[in-house]
C-alpha cells in the first residue's frame, strides 16, 4: 500500500517557568489520568532518564471504541529541552516522526510539535483534513495540560518523586530480575513447576 508523508507543526505557549513546562513535555506519568481520552493504556518498556522505549494504545476518536496500537522509541535531550520521538503503528506498519522542543522568551514558554506522518488510505488523499485532526488533538492535550502547569507553577514546581505516581519499567524489571526469582524460595508463593524431557 502506498503512503505519502504529511508534515505538520503545532506550537503552544504559556506564562510558566521553563523547567516545569520542560519536565511536563517529557513526562508520561501524568498520560492514564490527564489524557485518559486519548489514551487507553501506557507501558514503559525501558526508561534510562535519556532513552525511553514505550508500548502505548491510543483512542482514536473517544468516546468510540477505537484505538491504535504504537511502539515509540524516545531520545530525551536535556541539555536542548527536546525530544526526538519515533512511533510505528503496529497494525499498519507506518512510522511517525516527532521534533518537540520546548523554549522560553522572558516569561513565556512555547512548546513546538514538529510531526512527519506517513499515511496511507483514505486519510492520505485529504492531508488538510489530516493535518487539522492532529492539531486538534495535540491542542486538546495542551489544554489539559494547563491546568497542571499552573498547579505546578503555584506550587513552586514539580517534586516528581513525590507528586508522580509509580510508573515502573519492563527495563528496570528486568535490572532486578534476580530478585524477582527470588520469590520462587518464598514459602508464601504457590508454586506449580512443569519439567518435560524427551
Amino acid at each position: 500500500m502506498s503512503s505519502r508523508n504529511i508534515h505538520v507543526i503545532v506550537s503552544a505557549s504559556v506564562k510558566n517557568r521553563l523547567d516545569i513546562v520542560w519536565e511536563n513535555a517529557h513526562d508520561i506519568t501524568h498520560f492514564l489520568f490527564l489524557h485518559r481520552k486519548r489514551f487507553k493504556q501506557v507501558e514503559v518498556l525501558f526508561d534510562d532518564g535519556t532513552f525511553r522505549a514505550m508500548y502505548y494504545t491510543a483512542k482514536v476518536l473517544y468516546p468510540l471504541p477505537f484505538a491504535n496500537r504504537y511502539i515509540v522509541i524516545r531520545n530525551i535531550l536535556h541539555a536542548e529541552h527536546r525530544v526526538l520521538q519515533v512511533y510505528k503503528d503496529l497494525d499498519r506498519g507506518m512510522k511517525t516522526f516527532l521534533d518537540c522542543s520546548v523554549f522560553a522568551e522572558g516569561d513565556v514558554v512555547t512548546i513546538r510539535n514538529e510531526f512527519l506522518f506517513q499515511v496511507s488510505g483514505l486519510l492520505g488523499r485529504v492531508p488538510g483534513f489530516f493535518a487539522n485532526m492532529v492539531r486538534a488533538r495535540v491542542m486538546a492535550m495542551w489544554h489539559e495540560d494547563l491546568e497542571l502547569l499552573h498547579g505546578r507553577f503555584d506550587l513552586g514546581g514539580f517534586d516528581h518523586k513525590s507528586c508522580a505516581p509509580d510508573f515502573r519499567s519492563l527495563g528496570a524489571d528486568l535490572r532486578n530480575f534476580s530478585q524477582y526469582m527470588c520469590l520462587k524460595d518464598d514459602p508464601g508463593t504457590a508454586h506449580y513447576s512443569f519439567m518435560e524431557s524427551a
